[in-house]
């Protein structure tokens, strides 16, 4: 996919050299989680943007997709999803355990976009997955008994 200019549309685009007057270089920085079998560590990414001008209406600017850059990667988020969901840790927990194992102070309004992203980038797998096992000719279930206000369930 080609970059346009965000205000005129146009595809011609020239990449600069450097920042142009009045504009500094585009840095953002960027965090993850490392995980291999021997542990844990952060990552700080440093990711830095060129900027363009546009030939058709002389419109300067940084791609879109740099300005849509996540602060966290999928390592961090996978995690912190892990242990919410897995583990029952809540999400103030989680707070702390960034700072007290990674050094990072990720807000709590973040670990809850957290859950979001995550469910929408596996939405497919989990539809892939749930069609197959409703697809087989046997399905196992099991009957835990659960007790309602009137009565008794299973789930």
């Amino acid at each position: 996919m080609r970059a346009k200019c965000p205000v005129c549309g146009g595809d011609n685009l020239t990449k600069l050299p450097s920042p142009p007057k009045g504009k500094r270089i585009a840095l953002k920085r960027a965090f993850d989680l490392v995980i291999t079998p021997g542990g844990m560590r952060r990552r700080v990414i440093e990711c830095r943007t060129a900027f363009y001008d546009c030939s058709q209406c002389g419109h300067c600017f940084a791609p879109e997709r740099y300005q849509r850059l996540a602060k966290h990667f999928h390592g961090l988020m996978s995690w912190a999803t892990y242990e919410h969901v897995a583990h029952r840790v809540s999400i103030n927990a989680l707070n702390e355990r960034f700072d007290e194992l990674f050094g990072l102070w990720v807000g709590i309004q973040e670990i809850h976009e957290f859950k979001t992203r995550m469910a929408r980038y596996y939405r497919t797998t989990y539809r892939k997955l749930l069609s197959k096992i409703v697809s087989g000719p046997v399905l196992h279930a099991d009957e835990t008994g659960v007790k309602l206000r009137t009565g008794k369930g299973y789930v």
